[in-house]
């Protein structure tokens, strides 16, 4: 099997090159690493491509699309389209890897189902401390029992005993497009992300929510697959009722396919 990293990024190159040192010292390496680019300027362009000369072993895309405003679902199917792998893991471009994190979704793949997993949200403080390289991500397991430095801890603890970590329930409220894995072909099935949505808005729990429609299993992922999410400002919630009001019809209707995704009706 293998196994494509999606990373989304807009204009923060800072934090992109913590994410992709932690990629760097993953316990699995992934085939395919696709930057999903929403529109950043030069400076994301140029720390990538330092990125990729000093670390060739790595297979890096960048895919970029001009800035008109929050477009992340369709960036996200401009990756999915070209993927060739069979499995797609997903992150956010703020989001620092435990080692585990590929390994931890791959042990856990299997077909006719899909997985979310958690976020650990650092505190503004070890945040700048990280992206003003004053301390190394290591920091973060050295002191995860700290409340200095993370909300939420128990998102933090890594186990030892894969079997007693994944769970499913009915609800598919816990769906972050920052963790979470999938198949391609069921990607593909359900046509990926709705490109209806625009601005900031639930567009990951209502992909979630094709997938579960379309009988794929959601299933819900515990002490593995740790990241651990920068601190930032909210984005614009602007657009958020009306990208709401999709979701809510996506659930009401049982949608499992989209118009406006990666095949264009």
């Amino acid at each position: 099997m293998t196994v494509a990293l999606i990373i989304a990024t807009y204009n923060w190159p800072e934090a992109l090159e913590l994410v992709l040192e932690s990629v760097k010292k993953q316990s699995l390496i992934p085939d395919e690493i696709f930057i999903a680019d929403d529109g950043s300027n030069n400076k994301t362009a140029d720390l990538i491509q330092k990125f990729k000369s000093k670390n060739n072993h790595l297979n890096i895309i960048h895919e970029w699309h001009e800035d008109n405003g929050y477009r992340k679902s369709t960036i996200l199917n401009n990756c999915i389209r070209k993927i060739q792998s069979d499995y797609i893991i997903q992150t956010d471009g703020d989001c620092i890897l435990h080692k585990d994190f590929i390994k931890d979704h791959l042990h856990f793949a299997k077909k006719e189902q899909f997985i979310c997993g958690l976020r650990a949200m650092l505190f503004p403080i070890p945040s700048s401390l990280l992206l003003q390289k004053k301390v190394k991500p290591n920091f973060l397991i050295l002191n995860v029992g700290s409340k200095f430095n993370l909300k939420y801890q128990y998102k933090s603890y890594k186990l030892a005993n894969k079997r007693s970590i994944l769970y499913s329930i009915n609800k598919n409220d816990a769906a972050y497009g920052c963790n979470m894995s999938y198949w391609k072909e069921d990607a593909l099935l359900v046509n990926g992300y709705n490109e209806d949505f625009e601005g900031w808005g639930p567009e990951d729990a209502e992909f979630a929510q094709r997938l579960v429609n379309a009988k794929k299993k959601l299933f819900h992922l515990r002490h593995a697959g740790i990241l651990y999410h920068l601190h930032h400002p909210l984005l614009s919630r602007g657009m958020y009722e009306k990208n709401l009001e999709i979701y809510k019809t996506t659930i009401a209707d049982e949608l499992t396919y989209c118009e406006n995704g990666i095949i264009k009706e």
